[in-house]
């Protein structure tokens, strides 16, 4: 079998697995639902006195909701796709990303939950200084704590200050 065979016939066999999950876990048929969001916001002197740190994103966003035969919600899939732009508002530098994440939400009948995140979810690059984060991988969370981590996650606290310096 060539290797393009073999990728057709892996992605068959993933969609078949998805789509026998999703009728599984709903006795209706899922929901689903765009959305194209754009948000801004300003931290102000986070950068240094008078140096704000401007922060704008537009993201598309699928949503598909399976509920059970109650009409209760048991499984969300969502996928993000968009692009963070970060301005230092005394220098007027700026650099912008892309960002793209899957998340799926298993809600348990006790109204636990749990959250997979898959893929690239921050990779952040400026020009002449390589990558200041990159988070990507896979990351589960169950009921608001970390349960498991594959692939590199050098986001932390630190994050925002490294994009402030950058953009200096």
């Amino acid at each position: 079998m060539t290797i393009r065979r073999k990728a057709l016939f892996g992605a068959f066999v993933f969609v078949l697995s998805v789509m026998g999950a999703a009728s599984a876990a709903s006795a209706s048929p899922p929901e689903i639902e765009r959305i194209d969001r754009t948000f801004s916001f300003r931290i102000a002197d986070f950068c240094g006195e008078g140096a704000d740190l401007l922060i704008d994103s537009e993201r598309s966003e699928n949503d598909i909701s399976f509920t059970n035969d109650e009409g209760e919600e048991t499984r969300q899939i969502q996928t993000f796709n968009g692009t963070t732009t970060y301005t230092r508002s005394d220098t007027g530098n700026s650099e912008s990303f892309r960002n793209s994440v899957t998340r799926i939400d298993e809600i348990t009948d006790d109204g636990g939950s749990t959250s997979t995140f898959n893929g690239p979810q921050v990779v952040l690059t400026i020009r002449g200084q390589g990558t200041l984060g990159l988070t990507v991988g896979r990351t589960v969370v169950e009921d608001g704590e970390v349960v498991f981590e594959a692939g590199p996650n050098e986001i932390d606290g630190t994050f925002l200050t490294s994009i402030c310096e950058a953009l200096g």
